[in-house]
C-alpha cells in the first residue's frame, strides 16, 4: 500500500492489479477476490480519478464510494466523465473550488502530498554547495507558467540548479545540497516539495498565489513567498540572511513533523470517510443509462490507462441503451488509434486503417459531429508518415474542420454535439492538457467550454495544415495557417515560434523575429528554438541581438545540466562553434 494510517482503526485492503497482474482491476468484486472471504468492505478509495480507470460495478457497490483528485489541471475530461460517480471526492483546494462551483457537492478539501521520513530528511556531512534548487519536470506541455519563472530564476548570478531525473537516495541526496528550494505547485496546491524542502533542511520558496501553502506556513516565518516584484530580491536577501534562513527552516520543520506526515494527512481523510458513512450522492447514477456508459467509456479512454477491450464493452452497452451510433463509432475509432501507437508497424497500420474507415463512414453519414473530421485528418496524417507519402489528404480534411469550426464559433450556436465526445488525437501532449483545463469547468458554462474546445480545434487543426505545408513547400499556405493558429490561441507559444520558423524560411526576418521573441516570452525553456532564433537573427545581420541572446541562453544552459547539450548546437548556429 501507499498509505499510512492506524490500523487498529482502519482495516484497508489494496488491490491496484487485476488477475494478470498488469491491468487494474476490472470490477470491486474482482478486488474482493484478493481479499479475505466474506470482508465486506464500508468505503471503497479508489485511487486518483483522472488516472485509473473506474470499476464497472461502482454504481452498485453498497457502501461509501470515493476517490482522490490528482492532475486536475492535464486530467481533466476523465475528471469530468467520472467524479459523480462518486459520493466524495477528496482534493487540493483550487480543484475543490472549481468542482464546487461546477455543482459537484460530493467535492471534499483533503491534502494528498505530505513528507516521508525516509526520504526526507537532513543528511549530515553534506555540504550545502547550490544556493537555489529545483527538481522537477521541465515539459512545457503542463508545467509552461513554471518554465517561465525557472527561467528568470536561471538568470540569476548565484549557483542555481534545475534539473530533473532524481529519485529516491539521490533526490534526498540533492536536497540536501540546497540553501534554498524554489517551487510552484501548478493548480496552487502544498506538492511535496512542499515539505521536503524544509525536511532535507532547505527553505522553502513557494508563489505567494498558492493559497493553499498559505494556510499552513506563513511568510518569513515557515517559508519565503515570491512575486512578481521581489523574485530575485528575495532570493538574494534570503543567501545573504544565513541565521534567518535557519529560523524560517527549523520553524517549518516544526510544523511538518507535528501535522504533515503521511499519517497526518491519511487519517484526516479517513476522518471524512467515517463522517460521511451514510451518504449517497452519486448524480451520474441519475443519467439515462446511454450517458452513463459513454461517460465510464470517456473517463476509461482519457485515463490512457485502461485495455481497449473495457472501453469498447463500455461503447457497445452505451449504444444498446440508445446512445448516438455516430459519436460511440467514434469512440471506438479513437480507441484503436490511440492503440495503435504501441503496436509494430504493419499492426499498427491496420488498426489505423480500420479507425480511419469508421471515423470517414461516420462523417460522411453525420457531418454536424466535427470530431470526427478532426479524427478522420489525424489519422490520415499518422497513415501518411507510415507510408512516407504526402499528407495530402489529412491536410485537405483539416482545414475543412477549421472552415467548420470557424463557422459554428461565428455563428454563437448553443448546440455542442459537434465537439462533445471521444477526440482524436489523445497524446497527454499540449493539445490534451489544453481540452482538460477547458473541460475542468466544463459544467460552470457549458457554451464558453465548447466555444472554447472549438477554438482548441481550429488551433490543433491549423497547426497541422501548416506543418503539412512546410513538407510540401507551400509556404504562402503554411504561413495562413499559422497565423489561424496563432489568433486562435494567442497565449500558446508554440503557434508563434511555428510562424517565426515559416517567416525565416521566406526570408522575412523583422516579423520572423518578432513571432520568435512573442513565443519565447511564452516558452523560453523552448531550447530548440534558440537555434532558430539565433540563426534567423544571424541572418538579418542583427549580430549584436544574436550575440546578447546567446549570452543569456548560456547562462541559463549552466543552470540547467539536463540541456547542456543544447550549448554547441547553439554556438554553431552562428558561426561561433
Amino acid at each position: 500500500g501507499y498509505l499510512d494510517y492506524d490500523e487498529s482503526r482502519y482495516d484497508v485492503r489494496f488491490a491496484p492489479k487485476g488477475p494478470d497482474g498488469e491491468n487494474p482491476p476490472r470490477s470491486i468484486e474482482e478486488m474482493l477476490k484478493s481479499c479475505p472471504e466474506r470482508w465486506i468492505p464500508d468505503v471503497y478509495y479508489h485511487p486518483s480519478i483522472g488516472h485509473v480507470p473506474l470499476p464497472k460495478d461502482i454504481e452498485h457497490f453498497p457502501g461509501l464510494a470515493v476517490t482522490d483528485v490528482e492532475d486536475s489541471d492535464r486530467m481533466g475530461v476523465a475528471l469530468w466523465a467520472g467524479v459523480g460517480f462518486f459520493d466524495i471526492a477528496v482534493t487540493d483546494r483550487s480543484t475543490y473550488e472549481i468542482l464546487k462551483q461546477c455543482g459537484f457537492e460530493n467535492a471534499k478539501r483533503g491534502r494528498l502530498y505530505h513528507f516521508s521520513p525516509e526520504f526526507d530528511r537532513i543528511v549530515p556531512g553534506v555540504e550545502r554547495d547550490i544556493d537555489v534548487l529545483f527538481i522537477g519536470m521541465l515539459n512545457a506541455d503542463v508545467w509552461d507558467e513554471r518554465n517561465r519563472w525557472l527561467n528568470r530564476l536561471a538568470k540569476m548570478p548565484c549557483r542555481v540548479a534545475i534539473t530533473n531525473g532524481h529519485f529516491g537516495e539521490a533526490y534526498t541526496h540533492l536536497m540536501n545540497r540546497a540553501k534554498i528550494v524554489f517551487n510552484f505547485g501548478v493548480r496552487g496546491e502544498s506538492n511535496g516539495r512542499t515539505y521536503q524542502a524544509p525536511m532535507c533542511g532547505a527553505m522553502l520558496l513557494a508563489e505567494d498565489y498558492n493559497h493553499e501553502t498559505h494556510e499552513i506556513f506563513n511568510d518569513h516565518e515557515h517559508c519565503v513567498y515570491y512575486n512578481e516584484q521581489n523574485f530575485e530580491d528575495i532570493i538574494q536577501y534570503y543567501l545573504t540572511h544565513e541565521d534567518e534562513r535557519a529560523r524560517i527552516i527549523e520553524a517549518a520543520r516544526a510544523v511538518i513533523i507535528k501535522e504533515h506526515s503521511c499519517r497526518h494527512h491519511t487519517d484526516k481523510i479517513f476522518e471524512i470517510f467515517e463522517q460521511n458513512l451514510n451518504v449517497r450522492y452519486r448524480p451520474s447514477l441519475s443519467l439515462p443509462e446511454a450517458e452513463r456508459r459513454r461517460r465510464f467509456s470517456l473517463q476509461m479512454y482519457y485515463t490512457g490507462n485502461c485495455p481497449p477491450a473495457y472501453i469498447i464493452e463500455e461503447l457497445a452497452e452505451s449504444e444498446q441503451a440508445g446512445g448516438e451510433k455516430a459519436l460511440l463509432i467514434l469512440g471506438s475509432a479513437a480507441v484503436h488509434a490511440c492503440a495503435a501507437k504501441v503496436q509494430i508497424e504493419k499492426k499498427r497500420e491496420d488498426l489505423l486503417n480500420y479507425a480511419h474507415a469508421a471515423a470517414k463512414e461516420i462523417w460522411q453519414l453525420n457531418s454536424h459531429i466535427t470530431l470526427n473530421l478532426v479524427a478522420v485528418g489525424a489519422i490520415s496524417k499518422e497513415l501518411a508518415d507510415i507510408k512516407q507519402i504526402p499528407a495530402v489528404s489529412a491536410a485537405l480534411e483539416l482545414q475543412l474542420a477549421v472552415d467548420i469550426l470557424t463557422n459554428r464559433l461565428k455563428s454563437y450556436s448553443k448546440d455542442y454535439s459537434d465537439i462533445d465526445g471521444f477526440i482524436y488525437p489523445h497524446s497527454f501532449d499540449r493539445f490534451d492538457v489544453l481540452l482538460s483545463r477547458a473541460t475542468l469547468r466544463r459544467n460552470i458554462d457549458e457554451i464558453a467550454w465548447a466555444n472554447q474546445v472549438r477554438k482548441i480545434l481550429i488551433w490543433y487543426c491549423s497547426m497541422e495544415v501548416s506543418k503539412i505545408a512546410v513538407d510540401e513547400e507551400k509556404l504562402i499556405k503554411a504561413i495562413e495557417y499559422a497565423r489561424i493558429a496563432v489568433e486562435s490561441l494567442p497565449e500558446e507559444g508554440s503557434s508563434h515560434l511555428l510562424l517565426g520558423r515559416i517567416l525565416t524560411l521566406q526570408a522575412s526576418f523583422s516579423e520572423a523575429i518578432a513571432r520568435y521573441s512573442e513565443g519565447l516570452k511564452i516558452l523560453p525553456l523552448s531550447y530548440e528554438a534558440w537555434l532558430e532564433y539565433a540563426a534567423t537573427l544571424a541572418m538579418a545581420g542583427r549580430w549584436k541581438e544574436a550575440d546578447a541572446f546567446i549570452e543569456e541562453r548560456l547562462q541559463v544552459i549552466s543552470a540547467i545540466p539536463p540541456i547542456e547539450d543544447i550549448r554547441q548546437p547553439l554556438l554553431a548556429a552562428i558561426g561561433r562553434g
